[in-house]
């Protein structure tokens, strides 16, 4: 069976959340703000 093609949404593995604001959209790529995504 032929695989099915690869997703283009990708995330970065490196993230740097230097200098994100709180409110700014977070920057893995998911569109949430930051303080309801990675900024625990």
């Amino acid at each position: 069976p032929a695989t099915p093609p690869r997703l283009q949404f990708r995330r970065p593995q490196s993230l740097n959340f230097a200098g994100v604001g709180r409110n700014d959209i977070c920057p893995c790529g998911s569109g949430k703000r930051f303080k309801n995504c990675h900024g625990h």
